[in-house]
């Protein structure tokens, strides 16, 4: 079970710096508006899923896994 933010404020958008979007395009985190919403306690986050880093385009050989198959022969 968990437990109920207490307090919800306001904070400048960590993603896009306040501007409202990255690299010419809206940013995802705050959609646009330059903020988001921080509750208290802090939860993970669900655009990088914790990791500091968003992931733009997926790597070509391993399609965004991070595995690759081997072929043996």
């Amino acid at each position: 079970m968990s437990q109920s933010p207490k307090s919800s404020a306001p904070e400048t958008c960590a993603f896009c710096k306040g501007a409202g979007e990255f690299d010419g395009r809206r940013c995802p985190a705050c959609d646009g508006r330059g903020e988001v919403n921080v509750a208290q306690p802090a939860k993970r986050c669900a655009l990088c899923n914790g990791t500091g880093r968003l992931c733009i385009r997926g790597c070509p050989a391993c399609g965004g896994t991070g595995w690759t198959a081997i072929l043996r022969g």
